[in-house]
């Protein structure tokens, strides 16, 4: 519609080929999984809505085009509070991730990345935060299993890391739930454990 504002994410697939040693077409179809796992999802309140994609054939790029949250993401709010959110506001927002991560499970996703970083505050009043980049998610099936460890290692579970260490498999959806108890931490702590 007219006059209506998007948040673009910008991913250069030639660059990401050249870091990666890879091949563009080994490297498009794994960057384009964050749009097929929001297809997935569909529309819910509390995970950001993907209106479109788009691909430049000339310059390499992949262009998103989400819906736009004016409120910053939670670490960038913690920073500029300059203190930990209140137990009812940090049991709210919790709350709200906790709904959106339950909904992705029960459709076979595991988010892998739970972090400050990716729950985006809706506006500047912060009563409503959404979850966002689904990069690193996982299509899961029947099978919760997964054997890349993806996720920021302050959110990561201690099994997590051995199960990777020892190349075997970890619960990925276990893992997404100890990463929300990490988030409550740093609500209300302000500070990761």
């Amino acid at each position: 519609a007219a006059g209506q504002e998007f948040a673009v994410k910008v991913i250069d697939a030639q660059r990401i080929t050249l870091l990666l040693g890879s091949t563009m077409d080994k490297v498009v179809p794994r960057l384009l999984r964050e749009a097929e796992v929001l297809k997935a999802l569909g529309h819910h309140p509390h995970i950001v809505f993907l209106h479109d994609i788009f691909y430049s054939m000339q310059s390499c790029k992949l262009y998103l085009l989400y819906e736009l949250l004016r409120g910053g993401d939670l670490f960038s709010a913690i920073v500029r509070r300059r203190r930990p959110f209140q137990e009812p506001e940090a049991r709210r927002l919790l709350r709200q991730l906790a709904e959106a991560v339950l909904y992705g499970h029960r459709r076979g996703v595991a988010h892998r990345d739970l972090k400050l970083e990716n729950c985006l505050l809706e506006d500047e009043r912060g009563l409503s935060v959404k979850l966002c980049d689904y990069g690193q998610a996982k299509m899961m099936g029947c099978n919760a299993t997964a054997k890349t460890l993806t996720c920021t290692a302050a959110y990561t579970a201690p099994d997590v890391q051995l199960a990777v260490g020892e190349s075997r498999g970890y619960d990925a959806l276990k893992a997404d739930a100890f990463a929300l108890g990490v988030l409550l931490y740093g609500l209300l702590c302000s500070a990761l454990p």
